[in-house]
């Protein structure tokens, strides 16, 4: 009787999650839907969204990420902590050849110029935790967050 209803649960959850996809897909467009997901998304290090995990792991503003640094943040999509690339760069390297190689499949990327970025090694010189105790007002940002957190 438990597993038929874990089977059921199962089954309402994936219906409900699908019922969701659809309210959303009538109602932004999939560069939207992709905008939230990546500006909500935890890229570890108090790096909330794709504009604070270029500053940390990159030191610089998401519109100045070269190509290979993109692709190592949106590798990190599927499982922040097991590409985490501070504790497995190896892994991290292979996952980045992975989003490359399938910006190659879908036209993003020239052949040629997968070629010469694959080469390339991770470098994490820019690399700077952030964090709520640095900049002004530390205790109101940290408080902040905590509020933001309990409402989203």
């Amino acid at each position: 009787m438990g597993t038929l209803r874990r089977a059921f649960s199962l089954a309402l959850t994936k219906f409900k999650e699908w019922i969701t996809a659809v309210k959303l897909e009538r109602s932004y467009t999939k560069e939207e839907i992709l905008a939230m997901y990546l500006n909500h998304f935890d890229f570890l290090y108090n790096s909330h969204g794709i504009q604070a995990a270029s500053e940390t792991y990159f030191g610089k503003n998401q519109e100045d990420l070269k190509i290979e640094e993109a692709a190592l943040l949106v590798g990190m999509l599927q499982n922040p902590s097991l590409y985490n690339p501070m504790r497995r760069p190896e892994l991290v390297a292979q996952r980045r050849m992975v989003v490359l190689k399938q910006m190659v499949n879908q036209g993003s990327l020239s052949k040629v110029k997968y070629d010469s970025i694959r080469a390339i090694p991770i470098s994490m010189s820019g690399f700077q935790k952030s964090s709520h105790i640095n900049g002004l007002a530390p205790y109101f940002r940290m408080e902040m967050r905590k509020e933001l957190k309990d409402i989203l």
